[in-house]
């Protein structure tokens, strides 16, 4: 699974990999010219640097972070994942990708978008 963060704004995707050689593709896809892209030392970033992809790594048998460079907002995102997915008690693998996008959702909106709409629609 991918954590992606954008520093910018932290809107924040998660992205299940069946493969993650597939990783790269999936970070090219969304990825602008101009970026940088941060990751921490798994082998399946490896092959950013070749494709033309601006990249920096955290290796953290090191360190955490190297200034700017860090991957804390990523895993700070991905650490929400067990608590939003152990309150649902199981989850179908065909599934996950949906639950996963509206976990990204709830961290991307304000924080009581789902009340609204109900407070319409509800009887008084």
């Amino acid at each position: 699974m991918l954590t992606l963060v954008r520093r910018r704004d932290g809107m924040t995707e998660f992205v299940v990999m069946n493969d993650m050689s597939q990783a790269v593709e999936e970070i090219r896809s969304r990825a602008s010219e101009d970026c940088v892209i941060i990751t921490d030392n798994y082998p399946a970033y490896d092959r950013l640097d070749s494709i033309g992809i601006n990249h920096m790594r955290i290796n953290h048998s090191e360190r955490y972070a190297d200034g700017d460079v860090h991957v804390n907002r990523c895993e700070n995102r991905h650490s929400f994942l067990r608590s939003f997915l152990s309150s649902l008690r199981g989850v179908s693998k065909r599934y996950l990708q949906e639950y996963l996008s509206f976990l990204a959702l709830l961290i991307n909106t304000p924080t009581r978008w789902f009340s609204t709409p109900l407070s319409l629609t509800m009887p008084r």
